[in-house]
């Protein structure tokens, strides 16, 4: 079971206006995204969800490094910048995220708060996802 923060990391995601399921992405319910169509989702090459009913019933596992991955490359997209990465800063025990060439001075993804720093990956993947214009 995942914990209850990425769980809740995990809903904000899908709130967001520039979500969407991609394949390769696992689920809260251990499945693995392998096709989406606009109606359809096949997982694991097997089993076919309804996307406007089971998908909607359950969250990203944040915990998949398949899924943080996704979610870099919606955080890429929606900010129109394929630089964009993640880093870990251990003597601040905590990640921030912005252009690969930026990260020692001004980082590029901003929220209104002011430069995104997170606890996890996935919480600053999910805060400049919301950030998105």
């Amino acid at each position: 079971m995942m914990p209850a923060k990425l769980e809740a990391l995990g809903r904000r995601a899908v709130a967001c206006p520039r979500w969407r399921w991609m394949p390769g992405m696992m689920t809260t319910q251990n499945f693995r995204l392998v096709e989406i169509d606009p109606t359809l989702i096949v997982c694991d090459g097997r089993s076919m969800m309804h996307f406007r009913t089971r998908i909607c019933l359950t969250w990203p596992d944040l915990s998949d490094p398949a899924t943080l991955g996704c979610l870099l490359a919606l955080v890429r997209e929606a900010h129109g910048d394929p630089e964009i990465v993640t880093a870990k800063y251990p003597n601040l025990d905590g990640w921030t995220i912005g252009k690969a060439s930026e990260m020692e001075g001004t980082r590029s993804i901003r929220h209104r708060k002011g430069e995104i720093w997170g606890c996890s990956e996935a919480a600053v993947l999910v805060m400049a996802l919301e950030a998105a214009p």
